[in-house]
């Protein structure tokens, strides 16, 4: 879970790093061109809001996902994952799901884990040693590769209803 978690942030982590990276380079040339004073404001802005943000990612957050996980029952449950070109099948001993391919907006993985992106917040997560050899079998990574992020036909029994407007 923590490990998810810390793929799921990578690229927000890397706009971080380049942010906080920029405002401190910035303040080092104000510093020797420019006012001495707003130069440091903004190197010490840059550099302890890197400090601040490696504390948080390596200390606070690991322990706020672990505490999470643990108070959420159902992620203590056995799951049970089996595909097929309809979808996702997810199950557990509470319940049963679907998740229909077209409905994962993207993935994004690494050598441990594949998320599946239902929304910008919300993943599907599979662990990549369930496979063994830490690949995805390849019928699932098909199923993925076709159907994943694409642009699919709206379901009309999914979408909200709308007011026609008259003149």
């Amino acid at each position: 879970y923590v490990a998810a978690q810390r793929l799921h942030l990578r690229k927000w982590r890397k706009r971080q790093h380049w942010v906080l990276g920029g405002l401190a380079a910035a303040g080092l040339i104000v510093m020797s061109i420019g006012p001495f004073m707003l130069g440091a404001i903004l190197f010490g802005a840059g550099a302890g809001g890197a400090i601040g943000a490696m504390m948080q990612y390596k200390r606070t957050l690991p322990r706020v996902w672990r505490k999470l996980f643990e108070q959420q029952q159902s992620l203590q449950q056995p799951f049970h994952y089996r595909w097929d070109n309809a979808g996702l099948h997810v199950s557990t001993p509470l319940a049963q799901a679907l998740r229909p391919w077209p409905h994962f907006i993207r993935r994004i993985e690494d050598e441990n884990s594949l998320l599946l992106y239902h929304s910008d917040a919300m993943f599907e997560l599979i662990p990549k040693r369930w496979f063994g050899n830490a690949r995805l079998p390849d019928d699932l990574e098909m199923l993925i590769s076709v159907h994943v992020g694409k642009p699919h036909e709206a379901d009309p029994s999914t979408q909200p209803a709308t007011e026609e407007k008259r003149s």
